[in-house]
């Protein structure tokens, strides 16, 4: 697959993508550098679907002497019209990758690869590429194989570019089986992601039935975001209901970011009815 270098170098080739506008904005512009979180312009932009259209460098780091894909030490993902730090490392440019080629070396370096976040990276990159079956189909099996929390998170995150059926299946078995909270909380917020009448449902019965607080808790705040009588009412009950008070005190929070029409009455309620002082002076600065 490569021929070997005598030096420590960055290879790299470079493919069009649709970026997902959200996601632009959440890494500040520069793909592969998380920027600051912006959290009600994000929910905009992933409400409209909006695409990006950016050419994409995608790079890899080999030592001395590699030969195989699965001696690469790091990839990175740069925008080409934005500068890039090579390191003091030779440049050898591969040229250009169609998409679903693109994807299919992705896949192959994702075999081969055994260091983490060499994994983490190649897995958001092919999150970025618009064959929506044959992603969907690697994410999947990326969350039921990999080892590694952080890949699998990564896989979760980049199933919200996705929003279908066959998403929701794979993101509501993460939140009921995988072993590591923090995929299954990612997971409950991709969710809340999802503008599909499935994805509520399914948020709905998390924020109600999970063992867990902390995974209830995430589902409160992803379903102030939906904006539907049915998320309104659901949280209603979580504040009245819910045994964890940090629980009920979120469910007030995202009650708080519903449209007037649908919170006000909800939120006089816990003012006048709730037991816990916390939890009403909640309900008055939400």
């Amino acid at each position: 697959m490569f021929t070997g270098s005598p030096w420590s170098v960055w290879s790299g080739r470079f493919v069009t993508l649709g970026i997902p506008l959200e996601d632009w904005i959440e890494r500040g512009g520069e793909l592969g550098d998380a920027g600051p979180e912006r959290s009600a312009t994000l929910d905009r932009a992933a409400a409209r679907r909006e695409l990006v259209m950016k050419q994409i460098a995608v790079l890899f780091a080999l030592p001395a002497g590699a030969t195989e894909s699965g001696q690469i030490e790091s990839a990175k993902l740069r925008d080409v019209s934005l500068p890039f730090d090579p390191e003091g490392r030779p440049l050898i440019w591969l040229g250009e990758h169609q998409t679903l080629a693109s994807l299919q070396f992705l896949r192959r370096l994702y075999d081969a690869a055994p260091i983490e976040k060499v994994r983490e990276d190649v897995v958001m990159a092919a999150g970025l590429h618009a064959h929506p079956a044959e992603v969907v189909e690697f994410l999947d099996r990326v969350l039921q194989g990999d080892q590694s929390d952080r890949v699998r998170d990564e896989a979760v995150s980049a199933l919200a570019h996705f929003p279908d059926e066959s998403a929701v299946r794979i993101l509501v078995r993460t939140v009921g089986q995988d072993s590591s909270e923090r995929v299954r909380r990612e997971a409950v917020e991709t969710l809340g992601r999802v503008d599909l009448p499935s994805a509520e449902r399914a948020l709905i019965a998390v924020a109600e039935r999970s063992d867990s607080a902390r995974i209830r808790r995430e589902a409160a705040e992803s379903l102030g975001r939906r904006g539907t009588v049915q998320a309104a009412s659901t949280l209603e009950r979580v504040v009245f209901e819910d045994p964890d008070g940090g629980v009920q005190r979120e469910a007030v929070e995202s009650l708080g970011r519903l449209p007037e029409a649908l919170a006000l009455a909800r939120l006089e309620r816990v003012l006048n009815d709730h037991p816990s002082d916390r939890v009403r002076r909640e309900a008055v600065e939400s």
